[in-house]
């Protein structure tokens, strides 16, 4: 997530754990993406919230990070993942001009 573009159809993704940490989002805060038409069976019973599949109260601040988090990596998710080829080159390139003893 973060890294390349997600492409749900065609990927045959069924179920996509998001750690929000790893798109800079505070840590804690994640999402889980179903499939449209999947049944996924709540972990703890109780509540009734997101239609039955879980309890509790929501962390509305940390889905609210979570959201801009994503909005803002699929905006700089191409030039970012360009710019980590180049200086992996460059690292790779120094590196084998390094003479060890």
């Amino acid at each position: 997530m973060g890294k390349i573009p997600l492409n749900f159809q065609d990927w045959g993704i069924t179920y996509l754990a998001i750690s929000g940490h790893k798109l800079y989002a505070p840590k804690g805060v994640g999402a889980l993406v179903v499939r449209k038409n999947h049944h996924l069976p709540p972990m703890i019973y109780g509540g009734g919230h997101e239609q039955g599949l879980r309890s509790g109260t929501l962390n509305v601040p940390g889905t609210a990070d979570l959201g801009e988090a994503c909005r803002l990596r699929g905006l700089e998710m191409e030039t970012d993942e360009s710019n980590i080829v180049i200086l992996r080159s460059q690292a790779t390139t120094k590196r084998s001009t390094i003479k060890h003893s």
